[in-house]
């Protein structure tokens, strides 16, 4: 795991929790994860960040070809 770990900030994690225990939540932040949600959720609130998420993906994605040109 710490030789991962490295690579953690990177990605973008999202994780969807079966519990509420603090021992789960203590070992999903461990994967450093951008947002945390709960398997009772109506998953509103993932919708609204993997949307945010990937909008914002792809106005990286237009910058980096501006920087080609």
């Amino acid at each position: 795991m710490p030789l991962l770990r490295g690579l953690l900030p990177e990605i973008y994690v999202v994780l969807v929790l079966p519990d509420r225990k603090k021992s789960t939540i203590k070992l999903a932040h461990r994967l450093l994860p951008r947002f945390l949600s709960q398997k009772e959720s109506d998953f509103m609130d993932l919708k609204i960040v993997l949307n945010k998420m990937y909008i914002n993906s792809q106005y990286s994605h237009d910058r980096e070809l501006f920087k080609e040109l």
